[in-house]
């Protein structure tokens, strides 16, 4: 496990990931 990975980083990461999970959807559903 990575415990010394840098919060504001994985957070970026948590964004990026969600602004895709929800382009993916819109252009799914459209």
């Amino acid at each position: 496990m990575l415990l010394a990975i840098d919060p504001l980083s994985l957070d970026e990461q948590a964004h990026e990931l969600i602004f895709n999970f929800i382009f993916t959807t819109l252009k799914h559903v459209i």
